[in-house]
């Protein structure tokens, strides 16, 4: 993992941020969109990360290669504004294919966990396609347990569908 840096992500990288979804996205069917990214433009993106650069209930963090984000990854309480379930935080993780096996996945996940920690967090929860089998080992060499499985999780046109696995980390 030479060369590669973390931080979180600031308003002012919303551009990056974009651009590298919409090149992650078009790289894997493993995560929630393809090639055109998420529907958001520039100044929403800044706004989003405006707010969770401020953020109690959320972390978002890049992985760049010189000056190029190579990575993200985030962690948003699961509901802030339900007692009951103001313990357990989402964390989701991408990376660019040409950097996919150099440790940089498990880098951010355990800078991560340690964000959820200092947030209070008991639970972390995400969702991996049962196929994603690098995704998995990544996940489980880190303390993750599969707890279960969503059928249908993903629909990439009729007919055509991926199943997902369920992983918490309980800290």
């Amino acid at each position: 993992m030479k060369n590669i840096t973390m931080r979180p992500l600031r308003a002012t990288d919303a551009q990056a941020v974009l651009a590298f979804l919409k090149t992650v996205g078009g790289q894997t069917k493993n995560l929630t969109f393809g090639s055109k990214g998420i529907s958001v433009d520039v100044q929403e993106e800044r706004c989003y990360l405006d707010m969770n650069a401020e953020s109690e209930d959320s972390c978002e963090l890049g992985a760049f290669d010189g000056g190029e984000l190579v990575a993200n990854g985030s962690i948003k309480r699961v509901s802030c504004c339900r007692p009951r379930m103001a313990h357990r935080f989402s964390v989701a993780v991408s990376v660019r294919k040409s950097h996919w096996g150099q440790g940089i996945a498990t880098a951010l996940l355990k800078r991560l966990i340690q964000e959820a920690r200092i947030r209070g967090a008991e639970v972390m929860e995400l969702e991996v396609l049962c196929s994603n089998t690098s995704a998995i080992r990544v996940y489980e060499s880190l303390g993750f347990r599969i707890v279960g499985t969503y059928e249908k999780y993903f629909r990439y046109a009729p007919g055509e569908y991926a199943d997902a696995y369920w992983m918490n980390l309980y800290l």
